[in-house]
């Protein structure tokens, strides 16, 4: 298992508790995406970036589709390929869900 499913993992518990309301907040996810991003750093300079450049890439576009995608890529683990076969009934607005189709692994 990586880091990145641990924090994963870790941060979905305590999204759990806060929702049966046993905590009174979820302190993983800052944590998990401050050390992410420098575990993410590399020799060659690629990294992941700001919230400021992720918010100039979405408003750079004035196609309401375009700005979903892109915002659905920044805010999930979704992948290219599981964006790509998405249906509009997999999306479940009501209890805020997206239900993926099975990938090959």
């Amino acid at each position: 298992m990586t880091l990145k499913r641990y924090l994963a993992v870790i941060s979905s518990l305590r999204e759990y508790l806060l929702f049966k309301e046993q905590i009174q907040a979820n302190y993983v996810r800052p944590v998990r995406s401050r050390y992410i991003r420098s575990y993410k750093e590399t020799p060659e300079g690629r990294k992941l970036i700001s919230v400021e450049e992720m918010a100039a890439l979405i408003n750079s576009t004035l196609d309401i589709r375009d700005k979903a995608v892109i915002t659905l890529l920044a805010k999930t683990d979704i992948r290219r390929n599981e964006l790509v076969t998405l249906d509009l009934a997999d999306v479940d607005l009501i209890e805020n869900k997206i239900r993926l189709k099975p990938t090959a692994k």
